[in-house]
């Protein structure tokens, strides 16, 4: 009951709110945070008593192809999470190599956290809560972050993981750190693969169609004018890219 407590002071009581309702819909909640977080300590311990290791309590993001993110709390713990649900059509191979690509990534740095997962009956990977969305709000990309991003390019080279995704809500931000979610289309880069797309593939194309989707969604080109000076000459002209 004390860790419970403990880990849960930093709920807001917006959030207290919504886990006390996802658990017990009718249930009273105070106008007193502290009687709140008493209340809702007992209720995640009686939660964990019957097995029902997480909660929902808020939504993530839109729905993806894969799937729905949420924001979950370990009812044994109060710790929270994110936790990424499955649609049940994904097969358990597919969960697998996200599941691994993600890890391994992770090792990098690049990747967020996993610390639980269940491949089986409900299908999810629960992993650490991200901070915001990198491009939220139209922010322009500054050039260290512009870096840092061809840095994390870099890295998954490295680790032979090449992420496929360049969907801006991929990149999130923790700490002031960039890091990519969702490894659902993410392949490993083998020798096959290197003789269809070339060495450091996410070095070249995940740089060009990051551009191009910034490029798509009208971002201020001062966002990725570092990025483009990275893309030779050549590639700028296949793919239409602007000038310097």
């Amino acid at each position: 009951m004390k860790k419970i407590l403990k880990n849960i002071q930093s709920l807001s009581s917006s959030d207290i709110s919504k886990i006390l309702t996802k658990i017990e819909p009718e249930i009273k909640v105070y106008k007193n945070k502290e009687k709140n977080l008493e209340l809702l300590a007992e209720k995640l311990k009686e939660e964990y008593k019957k097995d029902n290791k997480y909660i929902k309590y808020e939504q993530l993001g839109l729905e993806g192809k894969d799937g729905i993110c949420f924001k979950v709390i370990h009812t044994g713990t109060g710790k929270t999470f994110a936790m990424k649900t499955f649609r049940k059509g994904k097969t358990e191979s597919k969960l697998k190599q996200e599941y691994y690509l993600q890890k391994e990534a992770y090792k990098s740095r690049i990747a967020p956290k996993i610390y639980d997962f269940e491949f089986e009956k409900e299908k999810y990977i629960v992993m650490e809560m991200m901070d915001h969305h990198l491009f939220r709000n139209k922010v322009v990309l500054t050039k260290n972050q512009q870096n840092e991003i061809l840095s994390i390019f870099r890295k998954l080279d490295k680790a032979k993981i090449f992420f496929g995704d360049p969907n801006l809500l991929n990149f999130m931000t923790k700490d002031d750190r960039i890091f990519l979610i969702d490894y659902g289309m993410a392949k490993t880069i083998d020798k096959n693969f290197i003789s269809k797309h070339g060495e450091n593939p996410n070095f070249k194309i995940m740089t060009i169609n990051l551009i191009l989707t910034m490029i798509d969604k009208n971002c201020p080109r001062k966002g990725y004018k570092y990025l483009l000076e990275s893309v030779d000459e050549k590639d700028r002209i296949k793919y239409k890219l602007p000038d310097d």
